[in-house]
């Protein structure tokens, strides 16, 4: 029994096996976008990248998603959105994120305007 016992610590200090609290694992079911579908200009935005998972939990991970746009006049870095634009030009903000096991990409369309 002893030696069956040191077996199994010595085994799990090695080869730990990645499981949520609830003792299933933890999946990436969705990423969304959050932030505003129209904004007055020219301005600053902030964005979220938001991950949701199977174990009903979500997270930020604005930081570490990575960000783009269709404009040529959009600059976006970790959800911060500067833009200026013609009135009612619209674009198409993307995102991607990979947690280290599920790889996932969401879209925004946004439309801007003239104050």
């Amino acid at each position: 029994m002893k030696k069956t016992c040191i077996l199994f610590l010595i085994v799990t200090m090695f080869f730990v096996v990645p499981f949520s609290a609830s003792g299933v694992d933890k999946v990436m079911t969705s990423l969304v976008i959050n932030g505003p579908t129209e904004i007055g200009m020219p301005d600053t935005i902030r964005y979220y990248a938001i991950a949701y998972y199977s174990d009903g939990t979500s997270q930020d991970v604005s930081r570490y998603a990575e960000w783009w746009s269709d404009s040529s006049y959009v600059a976006i870095l970790w959800g911060r959105l500067a833009i200026n634009a013609p009135d009612g030009h619209q674009f198409t903000i993307t995102i991607y994120y990979y947690d280290g096991t599920t790889a996932m990409n969401a879209t925004k369309t946004v439309t801007a305007y003239l104050r």
